[in-house]
């Protein structure tokens, strides 16, 4: 794929199962920086956040059960949250 992308910011809700995952590699693979939602992190968000750092791009996972507005909101106010980069508002 091409960087059609490249330096973009991306959220992908549900990002590490399935579709969403599809969605956050291609994202990636374009050269978005790509923040990817899940209810929980575990193993599967660490290799996902992995596979998208391997195409050269920054990831992050958190976990954000995105049907609950107070959840979002949380998340939203975090500053930093563990992130090493701040991904800003997505493009």
């Amino acid at each position: 794929m091409s960087n059609i992308l490249w330096g973009r910011r991306a959220l992908v809700t549900g990002g590490v199962r399935r579709l969403g995952r599809a969605f956050a590699v291609a994202l990636a693979a374009a050269g978005a920086n790509v923040v990817v939602t899940s209810r929980s992190l575990d193993a599967e968000s660490a290799a996902v956040v992995q596979e998208l750092t391997d195409l050269g791009v920054r990831a992050h996972a958190v976990a954000c059960d995105v049907r609950s507005p107070d959840a979002v909101i949380f998340q939203r106010g975090r500053t930093g949250g563990g992130v090493s980069w701040r991904p800003g508002p997505a493009d």
